[in-house]
């Protein structure tokens, strides 16, 4: 088990988009699929799964999977932003949950058909704040808002009581960064970082 930030991101309307009475329109489902995984390697994340079903398509990312840093709800975040806005862009408006804890990640099934799982309570949060999120925006759990509200912007005069396994607790939806926050690193810039008086500790 390990703290694992998990982002459910809804396309209500791109399924009746892509299917027309003359064929799957394949050339917009992938320009949509293209945007989304371009701005989720932008912030590092990893993609979990895409789901082409009849009430819509839901792209499934997370973030601290290959490695934990303090950034993962930030990077996810972060894509959720950008993702919104490439969304719309491309006619398609997005909702999307994010919620981070504790879940299981790991190779699950038999040799011949096994797949890599991210399972947990976090995995249902992040699907229900999907849920729950309008179009065109973005939903967290307290859990994201604390580690992230230093570097980013929340409405906070609505916010949604949501009912977890830990209790009930607020649900925030993020709309931009904060004046004077400190801009993305990539992994390979925090590594580079140099350290100051660590000596100790290095």
């Amino acid at each position: 088990r390990r703290r694992v930030v998990v982002v459910f991101l809804s396309l209500p309307e791109l399924a009746k988009q892509s299917i027309t009475s003359k064929g799957v329109n394949a050339a917009h489902l992938n320009d949509v699929y293209s945007a989304l995984r371009s701005v989720l390697a932008k912030f590092e994340g990893q993609m979990r799964d895409f789901l082409f079903e009849d009430k819509g398509c839901t792209f499934i990312a997370c973030f601290g999977i290959k490695q934990i840093t303090e950034v993962d709800a930030l990077r996810a975040v972060l894509f959720s932003l950008e993702a919104t806005a490439a969304c719309e862009t491309l006619g398609d408006p997005c909702k999307i949950g994010i919620s981070m804890g504790q879940c299981f990640t790991g190779i699950c099934g038999h040799p011949s058909r096994h797949d890599f799982v991210v399972m947990g309570a976090e995995v249902n949060m992040a699907a229900r704040l999907m849920g729950k999120a309008k179009v065109g925006s973005a939903l967290v759990s307290e859990r994201v808002y604390n580690s992230t509200k230093d570097y980013m912007s929340y409405d906070m005069t609505n916010p949604i009581e949501v009912k977890g396994k830990d209790g009930t607790f607020r649900a925030l939806t993020p709309y931009g960064r904060k004046p004077g926050a400190v801009r993305h690193k990539s992994q390979e810039e925090w590594e580079n970082t140099v350290f100051v008086g660590r000596e100790d500790e290095m």
